[in-house]
């Protein structure tokens, strides 16, 4: 018999925040994210229009993936993070 010590990383579901350039209002709720400030990471991360975003989801740990149209997949590794070293005037 083998003995395997194997830990097992907690999986943890994506959220679907924007869909075919739709925003999820439920599932923004989930993550406890606002219309407003969604709007003000769309500014940090250049996204000029919501009908750009094919696809974005964010995990239970921070970590937000996104597609822009004709545009390689993205992940950024800290949402929280990065929220905070961006000013951005209201």
């Amino acid at each position: 018999a083998q003995d395997v010590n194997t830990e097992i990383e907690k999986a943890e579901l994506l959220i679907l925040i924007i869909t075919d350039g739709k925003i999820m209002k439920d599932n923004l709720k989930l993550v406890d994210i606002t219309e407003d400030q969604l709007a003000r990471l769309f500014i940090t991360l250049n996204i000029n229009k919501i009908k750009d975003v094919v696809v974005m989801s964010l995990d239970g740990g921070g970590k937000m993936y996104y597609q822009l149209k004709n545009q390689p997949y993205k992940v950024i590794d800290n949402i929280n993070a990065l929220s905070k070293t961006k000013k951005i005037k209201e």
